[in-house]
Formats: structure tokens, C-alpha cells, sequence
């Protein structure tokens, strides 16, 4: 196997073996304190899986409560992984009822927000409401409609539900440009938490500084009941020694395909002719000349059709990993894209997080894409998780009777 960069750091090898299924597994219900989870837009769990490896680490126990999401096999797979108490397959908006108000530039809830009853019975358990509502309204791939896209008011459903359960900490997470958002949702909601009785922070984190093979920034907003001055500090102090391609991947380079986790998409007579062109070449940059029509006068994302290096981070793993058209998703030494398997690992996603439906099967190649590229990767979302729970109380009494 090639000797890469950090081999030898303690922090790197910790991230392999927890990749290849030989780390921490978070274990509900076995530490002294026992806090409620509610994960909204909750998606296959990878923000829920941070958070329970954070409690685990500090020596509190996460006990998940309920995921919500509108996608049916996602909630399969959160289901069999996270194992909340019940899932809920619908809208988050439809689960809470609240009116936005405005006066003097400031935004508030016009009253308490009225939470559903299914969301109302985890009043008094619910401590942590996590969420990543959609972010495609302020991505960067969205040109025409960033910032402005109407699906962005959705963010205000996670502070509304966290308020009405009297929740002790909510956690935010969108695209890192979120604060540039013509509604300015990351602001009013900052304002709307104080206004409830929460410190608020946020952390713009970049997932390659803890332990996730891939550059991928993003924004968490974090409110708690308790003070909270020291969330950069402590994440400041969970950065370590960059994890590569390379580490995350390269022990499944011979990996049977026997199933469609380990099997790549098939390409068209192109895509493999591009693909041939960057190894026949020893190149990681498809040349202009080679690409499609609508690429040879300029494009904007000079990744799309690229090469993964071994050494490197890999870019942004999206919805679309599958395909070289969609961005630099060639595997760096194989002459074919990316497995569902390798773009879970470039995730953070250990193996022993089972991508399979409720009876066990493996899921369509448009469901491992939209449940992987879609997720919060577990090692970065551990990050906001810390820094929240060090807030607690119960943490802090754990602490005196250490």
C-alpha cells in the first residue's frame, strides 16, 4: 500500500480505523447522564452519529428520540443505524405552526410556537434538537436562485421546534455562505433564540481540519440555555493532521463488486474516453479540448471531470459522486468513478454504518447518492455537538464528581 502523509499521526490513525469499522461505536443508555435527541431533516444520521460519538466522548449518553425527514428510505436507514424511538416520514414545517414577526429590523415569533402532537409528546425530553433543513437555496451550485430560494425560511422551523419542546441546546447546520442569505434566516434567528433565553454562537468549520477526507465548509448555529464563550476555542482544539484520499480509500481499491455499495456507475462511451485520457496522460485536470461542447468556452467548475489524488482531500462529495460530469469524482488510481462505498468513507461514514433499507437490502444508486452526498459527515458534526454539551450542567456536575 503507498505510504501517505500522517501515517505515523495518532489522530490520523484513529480517523482509519474508525473509517474501517474498528472505532467507537456510540452505545445509548450506558453512560451515568441521559439527554433526549430530536434530529430534524435528519437524513440517513450522519449528524445524529456525531453527535451520539460527542455525548459518548464526554461521557454522556444521547439517547436519540425521533428523525424526522420526507424521504422514506433515508428514515430506513437512520432508523436501523441511530435507532431513535419512532421516525416521523413527513415535512418539518408540517410538524410545528409559528408566525414570524417584525418590528424595528428585528424578527420574533409573534407567539410561543404550537408544536403537532406527534412532536409534542418529547416536551420535557427533548434537550438537543439538531437540524440541517435543505440547503440547495444557498449553495454554491445554485446560481440562480441563491439567497433568494423560498425554501430557506425553513431554517426558522428548527429554532421554533427547539423553543416549543424548551430545549436546552439546537444546533443549526447549512452551506457556510448561509450568513450572505438574502433573508438573512442565520441573523433573525440568532435574534429570535435570544430573545427565548439562549446563547447563541456559530462556527464556520471546514470538514478536512477533523478527520473527514474532503474539503467541505459549512455553518452551524448553536444556541443553549447555558453560558457557551468557548465554541472556536474548542474547535480550535479538535483540528488535527488532514486525513487523505488515500487513508479513506485505499484499502478498497480491490474490493469485489458484489453489491451495488461497492460497484461504480456505469459510464458512457465518453465519460470513459475522458477518464482514459487523464491516466493515459498522468493528469488530474481534464484538458478543454477534451471536454464536452458546452465546456470549451469556459466553465465555471474546473473540477467537474477531474481526478482525485491520493494525497489530497478530496472536493465537496454531492448528490452526484457518481458521475465525472458532476464533479472531480475519478477515483486517483482506477480508471472508473467513485463506489457508494468510497464516497461514504470520503464522508466520514465508518463501515459499520449500514447503508441498507428496513429488511436489509441494498439501496438504488440514486438512494446511496442522495443519502451520502446529502449527509452532515459524522466527524464534522461532532465539532458543534462538543462545544454544545459542554454547556450542560449535567456535564459540568460530571466533571466535579470526576
Amino acid at each position: 500500500m503507498t505510504e501517505l502523509k500522517g501515517d505515523d499521526d495518532p489522530f490520523v490513525q484513529w480517523q482509519v480505523n474508525f473509517l474501517r469499522g474498528n472505532g467507537v461505536s456510540p452505545t445509548a443508555g450506558q453512560q451515568p447522564v441521559s439527554i433526549g435527541l430530536v434530529d430534524l431533516f435528519c437524513g440517513c444520521g450522519g449528524f445524529s452519529l456525531g453527535a451520539m460519538l460527542a455525548s459518548e466522548a464526554l461521557g454522556i449518553s444521547l439517547q436519540p428520540l425521533v428523525g424526522v425527514d420526507v424521504d422514506p428510505t433515508a428514515l430506513e436507514v437512520y432508523q436501523r443505524n441511530i435507532r431513535p424511538e419512532t421516525v416521523l416520514c413527513t415535512s418539518v414545517s408540517g410538524l410545528v405552526d409559528f408566525q414570524l414577526w417584525t418590528e424595528g429590523g428585528e424578527m420574533s415569533f409573534a407567539q410561543t410556537p404550537h408544536l403537532s402532537p406527534a412532536l409534542a409528546a418529547f416536551c420535557g425530553r427533548a434537550d438537543v434538537v439538531i437540524g440541517g433543513p435543505p440547503c440547495q437555496g444557498h449553495s454554491g451550485f445554485n446560481n440562480h436562485t441563491r439567497s433568494t430560494d423560498d425554501r430557506n425560511t425553513l431554517y426558522y422551523t428548527v429554532p421554533a421546534i427547539a423553543i416549543a419542546l424548551n430545549a436546552k441546546i439546537a444546533v443549526v447546520e447549512n452551506v457556510y455562505n448561509i450568513v450572505n442569505d438574502k433573508f438573512k434566516v442565520v441573523q433573525h434567528s440568532t435574534s429570535i433564540f435570544q430573545k427565548h433565553g439562549y446563547n447563541v454562537t456559530s462556527l464556520k468549520l471546514d470538514a478536512s481540519h477533523y478527520g473527514v477526507p474532503q474539503s467541505r465548509k459549512r455553518h452551524f448555529l448553536i444556541a443553549t440555555r447555558f453560558g457557551m464563550d468557548a465554541a472556536s476555542q474548542i474547535a480550535n482544539a479538535l483540528r488535527g493532521q488532514s486525513v487523505t484520499v488515500g487513508h479513506a480509500i485505499s484499502d478498497l481499491e480491490e474490493t469485489a463488486e458484489t453489491s451495488p455499495f461497492d460497484r461504480p456507475a456505469r459510464l458512457s462511451p465518453e465519460n470513459i474516453a475522458r477518464i482514459q485520457h487523464l491516466f493515459a496522460n498522468d493528469i488530474y485536470h481534464l484538458p478543454n479540448e477534451v471536454r464536452p461542447d458546452c465546456h470549451k468556452n469556459g466553465h465555471t467548475y474546473p473540477s467537474v471531470y477531474g481526478r482525485l489524488k491520493m494525497d489530497g482531500v478530496s472536493n465537496t462529495v454531492t448528490t452526484g459522486f457518481a458521475s465525472p460530469g458532476r464533479g472531480r469524482y475519478v477515483h486517483p488510481t482506477r480508471q472508473r468513478g467513485l463506489t457508494p462505498h468510497e464516497a461514504a468513507r470520503l464522508q466520514g461514514f465508518p463501515d459499520s454504518f449500514a447503508f441498507l433499507d428496513a429488511s436489509g437490502r441494498d439501496l438504488t444508486n440514486k438512494a446511496y447518492g442522495k443519502l451520502i452526498g446529502d449527509a452532515v459527515p459524522p466527524p464534522l458534526g461532532l465539532v458543534p455537538a462538543v462545544a454544545a454539551l459542554l454547556s450542560l450542567p449535567e456535564f459540568r456536575e460530571l466533571q466535579k464528581q470526576a
